[in-house]
């Protein structure tokens, strides 16, 4: 299973093993559309599920990867919130998940209703999606192995995807 690489502060990520734009495998090609002909594409996930700091973050570090050259996808999965999206960045909404307390359970829905198995189903159909249509370079997951155990229904079988992708690391050596 790939283990995400740990940046610190909470972040971690799988990195491409291959230059931008190669080919990875006969018959896998690598995403190469006229958004992003040599541009690395980077998915970021997040969920807030109490306040919106971990968003806040995620969307500056997205807007600096876009400003930097990348093609950036922020995968959010708390309640939509307004104000200025970041500058250059794709967003997808997943079905919103909160949470009443710091107990941080149950997970719910927008109307404080708690998810069922079919709103994970949702989740995960619209993330795997989303990483399907984006086939990023770099995955960004916001706290998660670290925190947000509680969304490992979407998230290891996204790492379990990513692992089973021959364009991306397996391992990074120190």
């Amino acid at each position: 299973v790939a283990l995400p690489f740990a940046l610190g502060a909470g972040l971690s990520i799988v990195l491409s093993a291959l230059p931008f734009g190669a080919q990875a495998a006969p018959g896998i090609t690598h995403r190469s559309t006229d958004r992003r002909q040599s541009m690395p594409a980077v998915m970021i996930y997040v969920q807030h599920l109490l306040g919106i700091g971990h968003l806040m973050r995620a969307r500056l570090i997205a807007e600096a990867l876009a400003d930097a050259g990348c093609a950036v996808e922020l995968v959010s999965g708390g309640m939509p919130i307004g104000g200025r999206m970041p500058r250059g960045v794709h967003t997808v909404q997943l079905p919103p998940i909160r949470v009443s307390d710091a107990s941080f359970t149950p997970l719910r829905d927008a109307d404080y209703v708690p998810i069922d198995e079919s709103y994970r189903q949702a989740r995960r159909d619209l993330l795997f999606a989303t990483y399907d249509a984006v086939t990023p370079d770099a995955v960004i997951f916001e706290t998660f192995p670290f925190g947000r155990r509680s969304l490992r229904f979407e998230l290891m079988p996204l790492l379990e995807r990513i692992d089973g992708d021959p364009r991306l690391l397996r391992e990074i050596a120190g």
